[in-house]
C-alpha cells in the first residue's frame, strides 16, 4: 500500500519530551446530534529515532463526520471521527511530516495551530516541469488538472517518457500539472515514488521499513523538492 508524507516548513515548534504531548481542543457548538464532546488534535512524542535525528510522534485527528446511522437504537447524523497516524519531526530541518493524505495533514495542521501560537508552519509549491527536468527519463505518470472542459476536472497520463509525446504538451495547454509518479535513485536502488505541486511525497513501494522510508522521503526532498520550490 502507497505511504503519503505531506511536508510542512516549521517556523516555530514547541520543545517537547518523549512522553509528552501537545493538544488542540476545537471550538465548535455542542449542539451537534450525536456530539457530546468537542473534537481534539493530540501529538504524543513517542520515540526518538537517534540516528535520523527525527521525533516520532503518535498523531490523534478527531473530526465532525456527516453521515447518518443508528446505535443502539439511537439515530445520529453525525459522530466524531477519529484517526491516528505516525508524524516526524525532523527539528535540524525545521521539517514536519506527516503520514497521512495532504487533506488530512492540512485539516490537522489548523487544528493544532489554532490554540497554539507557538506552532507556526508555511505551505511550499513545487514547480513540477523543473521538477520533471531533473529525473533525467524516469517519469511514469502525470495528473493534471482540466480546465476548458465542463464535464472532466482532471486526467491522467503513464507510461515510460510520458513527457516526450505530444498529448503531455497538450494536457499541459490545457490546464496544469497536480502530481507526478517517477523512479528516484537511491542507493543504487530503483524506487517508485510520486511528488504533488503542494509537497506531497507518496512512496508505492512495499514493504519497507520506517527508517529507510523516512531516508528516501528525504533523499527525494533534499535532491529533487528543494531545487523546484517556488515558495
Amino acid at each position: 500500500m502507497a505511504s503519503s508524507y505531506s511536508l510542512f516548513l516549521l517556523e516555530q515548534f514547541p520543545e517537547i519530551q518523549v512522553g509528552n504531548e501537545i493538544s488542540s481542543v476545537q471550538q465548535l457548538s455542542l449542539d451537534i446530534p450525536g456530539v457530546t464532546e468537542p473534537p481534539r488534535t493530540i501529538f504524543a512524542l513517542q520515540r526518538e529515532i537517534s540516528q535520523l535525528g527525527i521525533g516520532v510522534f503518535r498523531v490523534t485527528h478527531e473530526h465532525i463526520a456527516r453521515k447518518v446511522g443508528r446505535v443502539e437504537r439511537i439515530n445520529f447524523t453525525s459522530f466524531v471521527a477519529i484517526e491516528h497516524f505516525a508524524g516526524f519531526l525532523k527539528r535540524d530541518l525545521s521539517l514536519l511530516m506527516l503520514k497521512v493524505n495532504k487533506d488530512d495533514a492540512k485539516r490537522t495542521m489548523r487544528n493544532i495551530s489554532r490554540t497554539h501560537d507557538d506552532i507556526v508552519y508555511a505551505y511550499a509549491n513545487i514547480d513540477l516541469d523543473k521538477l520533471i527536468g531533473q529525473l533525467e527519463g524516469r517519469l511514469t505518470g502525470v495528473y493534471f488538472t482540466v480546465d476548458d472542459s465542463a464535464n472532466i476536472s482532471s486526467g491522467a497520463y503513464w507510461g515510460q517518457r510520458v513527457d516526450g509525446d505530444f498529448r503531455f504538451d497538450r494536457a499541459l495547454d490545457e490546464g496544469a500539472m497536480t502530481f507526478i509518479r517517477f523512479f528516484h535513485n537511491f542507493g543504487g536502488e530503483l524506487f517508485h515514488v510520486g511528488a504533488s505541486s503542494d509537497y506531497n511525497v507518496v512512496i508505492y513501494e512495499n514493504n519497507l521499513d520506517e527508517h529507510l522510508e523516512l531516508e528516501l522521503v528525504l533523499d527525494i526532498k533534499r535532491r529533487l523538492l528543494d531545487g523546484a520550490r517556488i515558495s
